[in-house]
């Protein structure tokens, strides 16, 4: 009889700690039946840089030139002829031969220009996954990807 006792006090022990057991395990364990990946956008300027360049007489020498050119024109004009007029003639083509030369230094102005391109990324945020579980179907959003059929734990 205490052998009887014995193995039935066993078996009630065994039975009820193996259903606390299973209870608590498929309560916090579930299967992934689908998984969907929620996506977030980002927008954002990145800085680019680009060299213009402007290039730029010297009028105030090609000025000089055409004052010069004028008096000088002038002056030959007068000494050449005696004529009325011959040396605002000359003084006109001096001008225009000072405003012809072409031996001018030019001024080069450079500098760096900062624009903007406006980009935009798109990336994955977090997973939303339906889980089976005992009790039903639990929607669960989880930062790591999981697969079809992977069982995890519930918290």
């Amino acid at each position: 009889m205490k052998k009887l006792l014995f193995v039935l006090t066993f078996l009630f022990t065994t039975i009820i700690s193996n259903s606390h057991a299973s209870n608590l395990i498929s309560d916090q364990w579930g299967v992934v039946v689908k998984v969907t990946p929620i996506t977030q956008t980002t927008t954002f300027q990145t800085p680019r840089y680009k060299k213009v360049c402007q290039q730029k007489n010297n009028s105030e020498q090609k000025m000089a030139n055409m004052i010069i050119g004028g008096l000088v024109g002038s002056v030959i004009g007068n000494q050449v002829s005696d004529r009325h007029g011959a040396g605002t003639v000359g003084a006109l083509f001096g001008t225009l031969i000072g405003a012809d030369k072409s031996n001018y230094p030019r001024k080069i102005n450079c500098y760096e220009e900062t624009y903007y391109i406006t980009e935009t990324q798109n990336y994955t945020s977090h997973y939303r996954l339906k889980v089976r579980t005992r009790n039903g179907y639990q929607i669960i959003n989880s930062k790591y990807l999981y697969n079809v059929h992977d069982i995890i734990q519930l918290n």
